[in-house]
């Protein structure tokens, strides 16, 4: 009776061990080739694809279900990735096959690599986001590839699907966690394992300044008004980035004046116009800005504002505060400044304002309208 050939299912080459499986007959699992004797050859590689065995290298007896699997120790034959195996079946009653088919030895993947290995923060990764594509340096030309994770600092936050390396982290921020790391193990088709940690870096994306300020404050006329805690509010600025801030301030129907200056750069010093214009570090700007006077218009009653502008060099945080100026007694003189004399003619008035009932007129007898 004749003996069928053995078929691999594996040909695993780890160093000078190779690792086999596979079985006699047409498929896995026959009984009837229990016990037979499995002789492994380095194969001569013709056009059939069942090569004459060249080298013996050592032989497996298959078990009670007619499959085989084990290691021999090849140190020495020159076996390589490249080599191709051949195999004989050998029954009880010494009925011998033919050499089974070519069979290729598989080497150990050697590399683990990502299409990508960045991703910009303030990016939401709750439903899972794509951080790269993972391909595998093998010896084997044509291997298939699966991945795993097994293990790394960040391996919880980490998924594979297919060969997509996807990151779940809710909303990435490169302030609180610049980086993950996670180990994935590709294995090839033959089973042989490659493990390699990788690192995603989170990479820094400038974010605006953003002001911290009261909506709206009161103040007499004529009055003076602190931007402080204890006073009508702080205004101040953060910057997550930590960059030097540009401030411009602007108010109306008022002057300003910093509670200090130190640490900064001045465009515009002169606040009694109602504009100042610097540069500095948040803690500078943020010490100049907390006492920060704000003196109302004599004269001056009804809706005022003062505009905060901060800006990181490329965005910006622009608010306004809305101010108050209640009715209050000032003295006002008529300088005859106008073109004529009528009494609502504000340029007949020193401080430019037509004055309230509230408030204390003189007259200047030399005024050239009288």
């Amino acid at each position: 009776q004749g003996m069928d050939s053995p078929v691999f299912s594996t040909a695993n080459l780890v160093s000078n061990t190779l690792s086999v499986s596979g079985y006699i007959g047409t498929a896995p699992s026959q009984a009837v080739f229990a016990g037979a004797r499995v002789e492994i050859y380095l194969a001569a590689v013709d056009a059939s694809g069942f090569g004459e065995g060249q080298l013996y290298l050592g032989y497996l007896t298959a078990d009670a279900n007619g499959n085989f699997s084990g290691s021999i120790d090849v140190t020495g034959q020159g076996l390589t990735n490249a080599s191709v195996l051949t195999a004989t079946a050998t029954s009880a009653r010494d009925n011998t096959s033919e050499f089974g088919q070519n069979f290729g030895a598989n080497g150990t993947p050697t590399d683990i690599t990502s299409s990508n290995y960045t991703v910009a923060e303030n990016i939401d990764t709750s439903s899972g986001y794509t951080v790269g594509t993972l391909s595998t340096t093998d010896p084997d030309t044509g291997d298939n590839f699966t991945y795993s994770i097994v293990g790394g600092t960040d391996a919880a936050k980490f998924s594979i699907v297919g060969n997509a390396l996807k990151i779940t982290d809710s909303v990435l921020d490169f302030e609180t966690k610049s980086s993950y790391s996670v180990t994935v193990r590709s294995t090839d088709a033959g089973g042989l394992t490659y493990d390699e940690t990788l690192t995603v870096n989170v990479t820094n994306v400038n974010e605006a300044p953003v002001a911290t300020n009261p909506a709206t404050a009161t103040v007499a006329e004529n009055g003076v008004l602190t931007f402080n805690s204890g006073g009508a509010g702080v205004i101040s600025v953060y910057d997550v980035d930590g960059d030097s801030i540009n401030v411009s301030l602007t108010a109306n129907h008022g002057s300003i004046v910093l509670a200090q200056t130190t640490g900064l750069s001045f465009a515009d010093s002169d606040g009694s116009d109602g504009t100042l214009t610097f540069v500095g570090t948040q803690s500078a700007v943020n010490a100049a800005l907390n006492g920060l006077v704000y003196t109302s218009q004599a004269g001056y009653n009804g809706a005022a504002e003062l505009e905060v502008s901060f800006n990181d060099g490329y965005l910006t945080d622009n608010q306004t505060v809305a101010i108050a100026v209640s009715p209050g007694q000032s003295t006002v003189v008529w300088d005859g400044g106008g073109t004529s004399d009528d009494w609502s003619d504000a340029a007949n008035w020193n401080l430019n304002l037509v004055p309230g009932a509230e408030d204390i007129v003189v007259f200047n007898a030399t005024s050239s309208n009288n």
